[in-house]
């Protein structure tokens, strides 16, 4: 077997493979020989027609047959022989088979990477730690007892801060109806019928709650909205819209004391052991969210200090999953086909540029798994796939089922082993106080 090697590209080559006429010639006989023994030719029991006549009426499917056990096999030890590290098969071109002559064929391939692995050991990472205050721990129990406000109606005065207010408008933007500017499924934007807005700047809308603060039920008000640069409706970002609002109704959010009857509903003791509890939750997310950072301080330095060719394929094939995911996302916020059209060059720029820095980090990762002998356990695979199917509600068959349809498998072991890696790095990382 002859293996010319080309160099198409960074971390692209193409092999020209030729198989010896005579390796290729037993090969041949060894396949005539088997449909030899099923043969079924006039005038002949099965296995007993002549070798000349079973090529005869059998050569196309042998020759065919022949090419199909032999271009995986001498690719496979072309590549063993030549010491190449595959990524992706990208093509294979064959030239035309003649049994007494060689057969030829190239195979174009991505291969993986070479860099040099410098040392990933004691790497620096400045504690950030976030004490728990009294003033947090008031805060978690004002958001636990707003979980039980009851919203009770309100008569005899005009609205205050934290009321809800239940409303009609209609907004003009640029002197015009908003309803002819925002797509349909984002109509709540330009106009409502029976709508309750909360008063205050948790509203969605801008400044629309706390402009209604100070009005009365059965009262109209008009009230200015002014929307952010970045606002998720993009035909109305950055722009002022007028709101002509009747108000209808008023409720007042009554959040309930920290009595006895309270506690028990919370299963709490008591009050002092209910700020415990809360106490040691914050602190334990708080703990969680300083290990995440960590973890993200450690692959920004990866990534800052690792630079080296990618498998095109891998890059391509990685931006599509995020442009996707980029285009999916916008859609379910309302953004319009004809605004995902205009920004498509944006998307694709911003899909590329982190679909390099993910490839990227694959490869390092890779490295240092196969360096530390980091391997995930068929157990640790079911636990996820556990996971999984419970966060989307569906049994552990089905979520398999899921999986092996999309060909994910790999996918959830190559998740769980860079995950295993980032914190084998987290563990070894120097924490500097």
């Amino acid at each position: 077997m002859q293996v010319t090697i080309k160099e198409e590209a960074p971390c692209r080559k193409s092999l020209h493979i030729e198989v010896p006429a005579e390796a290729a010639q037993q090969r041949y006989t060894s396949i005539l020989s088997e449909y030899k023994k099923h043969a079924k030719i006039p005038g002949f029991r099965p296995g007993k027609a002549p070798q000349a006549l079973v090529e005869k009426r059998y050569a196309k499917e042998a020759l065919k047959e022949l090419k199909e056990r032999m271009i995986p096999e001498y690719y496979q030890k072309a590549i063993e022989q030549e010491k190449i590290q595959v990524a992706t098969v990208l093509n294979v071109t064959e030239d035309e088979l003649a049994i007494g002559h060689p057969f030829s064929y190239t195979v174009l391939l991505d291969t993986v990477p070479v860099f040099e692995l410098s040392d990933y050991r004691g790497i620096g990472v400045k504690a950030e730690t976030h004490g728990v205050t009294d003033e947090d721990v008031d805060g978690a129990l004002k958001q636990l007892l707003e979980r039980f406000a009851s919203y009770d109606e309100v008569t005899d005065r005009a609205i205050q801060e934290h009321d809800v207010a239940q409303v009609s408008y209609e907004a003009t933007c640029d002197g015009e109806a908003m309803s002819g500017l925002v797509p349909e499924d984002a109509m709540r934007l330009a106009q409502s019928d029976d709508s309750w807005i909360a008063c205050d700047e948790n509203e969605f809308l801008p400044g629309l709650g706390t402009g209604l603060i100070g009005g009365a039920a059965g009262e109209e008000k008009e009230v200015r909205v002014s929307f952010a640069e970045d606002f998720v409706a993009k035909e109305v970002a950055g722009k002022e819209a007028v709101y002509r609002v009747k108000i209808k109704a008023i409720r007042s959010k009554n959040i309930p004391a920290l009595d006895e009857e309270m506690l028990k509903k919370l299963s709490a003791e008591s009050e002092e052991q209910l700020r415990t509890q809360l106490r040691g939750e914050l602190e334990q997310y708080s703990v969680r969210q300083e290990e995440e950072r960590r973890k993200s301080e450690i692959i920004s330095q990866l990534l800052a200090k690792y630079s080296f060719d990618l498998p095109e394929s891998d890059v391509q094939e990685e931006t599509r999953e995020l442009v996707y995911e980029m285009v999916r996302n916008n859609t379910m916020r309302g953004v319009k086909d004809e605004e995902i059209t205009e920004n498509k060059g944006q998307i694709f720029e911003a899909a590329t540029k982190t679909a390099e820095e993910r490839v990227r980090l694959h490869y390092v990762m890779e490295r240092i798994a196969d360096q530390e002998k980091i391997t995930v356990s068929r157990n640790e695979v079911d636990a996820y796939i556990r996971r999984l199917a419970q966060a989307h509600n569906m049994s552990v068959e089905q979520a398999t089922k899921r999986l092996n349809e999309r060909n994910g498998m790999a996918g959830v072991r190559d998740k769980l082993r860079q995950q295993k890696t980032v914190e084998f790095l987290l563990k070894e990382a120097k924490i500097e106080e």
